[in-house]
């Protein structure tokens, strides 16, 4: 999915959200459901359909290509230590409709790639395994 540069990647630095980044490409949220088979046994002959409960949401990975200035960014330089010292992200994904809607979730950072340069912007690839809720949010 090409957003263009309006959809903005945030992360929690300290107490507030910082811009790291614009968001130029993205896979998008989808979390799953565990499911567990009840089907019941001995039952009647003619019934041969499985049955199943749903279980624990599974929140799932995500997959962004950011670009951003070549300048200092706080937001980008916790990112990468964060996928060093193996701790969470919180983070925003803020999109670019008249009602401000994005999505904060927590994540674990599996990836970055290195640095590509292009004109005077950079770029990196960053993979992301989703770590609990995902929330709706409104961004200021």
């Amino acid at each position: 999915m090409s957003l263009g540069k309006f959809t903005k990647y945030r992360l929690k630095v300290g107490e507030t959200f910082v811009e790291v980044a614009d968001v130029i490409a993205m896979t998008p949220i989808m979390p799953t459901r565990e499911t567990e088979d009840v089907t019941p046994f001995g039952g009647e002959e003619d019934n041969d359909w499985r049955e199943h409960e749903g279980g624990l949401r599974e929140p799932g990975e995500q997959e962004l290509t950011i670009r951003y200035l070549d300048a200092a960014n706080p937001g980008l330089d916790a990112l990468i230590s964060a996928f060093n010292t193996n701790t969470k992200v919180e983070q925003q994904l803020c999109y670019p409709l008249t009602a401000k809607p994005g999505h904060q979730y927590k994540a674990v950072v599996v990836s970055v790639s290195t640095e590509i340069p292009i004109e005077k912007k950079l770029q990196r690839k960053i993979k992301l395994k989703l770590s609990g809720k995902i929330e709706d949010i409104t961004w200021v």
